[in-house]
């Protein structure tokens, strides 16, 4: 393990295992070609690849998005329940240690008005075993766990199954989703 591996392992392990109180996420997710954006909770935060499974799961649930929703019952759906169960079957600081394998989507860009009302964008790939606590990662979930946050604040989330923001998350608006 490099010493940067060791050093981002290490700020995630902290911030983990420390008495961090994350709140319940409020998701609107949107998608190009879809016009009704499901309100979805997540309320479990264990790494971006669980986080963006998550989200591609209760889009599939919500049924909003037909063509997903086949999608991901008949190609994803199976890995999902898997992935579940190992989740529930592990506790306390060795969840954010699980090997929680690649979603379907490739990223998932939240959009958030921040204090000084200008929006800001966290991004948060997937990425392949190892380690997985990402600066997008930790950033959200530091913000879900600042006491100043409302726990009425909405995120409005784009899934992709390519990265199509260069990690920006600028090309929303080029791509016809005008979200701010």
């Amino acid at each position: 393990m490099s010493s940067k591996e060791f050093f981002r392992w290490a700020k995630g392990a902290a911030l983990c295992s420390g008495p961090l109180e994350a709140t319940a996420l409020h998701c609107h997710i949107a998608r190009v070609g879809v016009n009704t954006w499901p309100l979805v909770v997540v309320d479990e935060l264990i790494n971006g690849n669980y986080l963006i499974w998550t989200l591609c799961a209760r889009l599939a649930e919500s049924g909003l998005d037909q063509d997903w929703t086949r999608k991901f019952n008949s190609q994803h759906r199976s890995q999902w329940v898997q992935t579940q169960t190992l989740v529930q079957q592990t506790q306390g600081v060795d969840r954010f240690q699980l090997d929680i394998p690649l979603p379907p989507m490739v990223q998932a860009v939240f959009t958030y008005i921040d204090n000084s009302m200008a929006p800001r964008y966290l991004t948060i790939r997937s990425t392949p075993a190892g380690p997985r606590l990402g600066a997008g990662f930790l950033e959200l979930l530091q913000h879900s766990a600042n006491p100043d946050r409302s726990s009425t604040d909405v995120f409005i989330v784009t899934l992709d199954e390519e990265d199509v923001t260069g990690g920006t998350g600028v090309a929303l608006h080029q791509r016809g989703l005008n979200l701010i």
